[in-house]
């Protein structure tokens, strides 16, 4: 019995033990597999860090990609701009020229359209001062006519009623018939001769047709002044538009 016992604790110390035994070989299994989870997080969060710092050097050469497709394409529009102004510069030479040379010609057409128009007005009130004192003169030319007709009414009649040297319309006595009527004769040239309201009234026709025909002179220069003005105008604002198209 007492052998038996002795045998039963010897198996029971073996199997305490086996189980330690067994407890410890566990023991060194999870601590492996621990460390080997421990190992694989650290050479994850390795990779993590590794895939951060691609992703950065990634981002950092996408935005220097694009600075660098930035400059060239600012680069090639600074060398198309520069080879437009070369293709543009002798037009650009030629229109600051013109532009200049119209400035020039402006400047006088300016100054011939304000002359004309001067001209114009000038002779538009001489033509309006010829009108006025031509109406204001008008009746009494018509009296003169109406009696410088009177005169070669009467003259007519007195010829016609002459058969002797004495004048039929005064008595006065003559040497002939035929000086009588040569003295009648010279009275109606004298009469017909023009008196001075009708000397005055064709003279002031005639002035009054010099400045119509001045006025519709001066007008035509003014229109065509006014044209050519408006032509050079035109030209420079077009030479303009050009040098601020070639400047922009």
């Amino acid at each position: 019995a007492r052998r038996k016992g002795q045998e039963k604790r010897r198996q029971d110390i073996r199997s305490a033990l086996e189980a330690e035994t067994q407890r410890a070989d566990q023991l060194k299994q999870v601590t492996h597999l621990e460390a080997e989870r421990d190992r694989q997080a650290l050479a994850r969060s390795e990779a993590d860090l590794r895939l951060v710092a691609l992703e950065s050097t990634l981002s950092r050469t996408i935005s220097s990609r694009a600075e660098a497709e930035r400059a060239r394409a600012s680069a090639q529009l600074d060398l198309s701009r520069v080879e437009g102004l070369l293709r543009d510069l002798p037009q650009l030479e030629q229109d600051i020229k013109t532009s200049a040379d119209l400035q020039i010609r402006i400047a006088k057409a300016e100054s011939d359209l304000q002359q004309a128009e001067q001209r114009a007005q000038q002779a538009a009130g001489e033509l309006q001062e010829c009108k006025t004192a031509g109406e204001a003169l008008r009746p009494q030319y018509e009296r003169s006519l109406a009696d410088q007709a009177d005169l070669d009414k009467l003259l007519d009649s007195i010829q016609v009623h002459v058969h002797g040297d004495s004048c039929p319309l005064c008595g006065s006595k003559f040497e002939s018939v035929d000086a009588l009527l040569k003295r009648i004769q010279r009275a109606r040239k004298s009469l017909s001769t023009e008196n001075e309201v009708t000397v005055q009234y064709k003279t002031l026709a005639a002035k009054e047709s010099q400045a119509d025909d001045l006025l519709r002179v001066a007008t035509t220069d003014v229109s065509a002044c006014t044209s050519a003005l408006q032509e050079l105008l035109e030209l420079r604002r077009a030479a303009e538009v050009r040098i601020s198209s070639i400047r922009a």
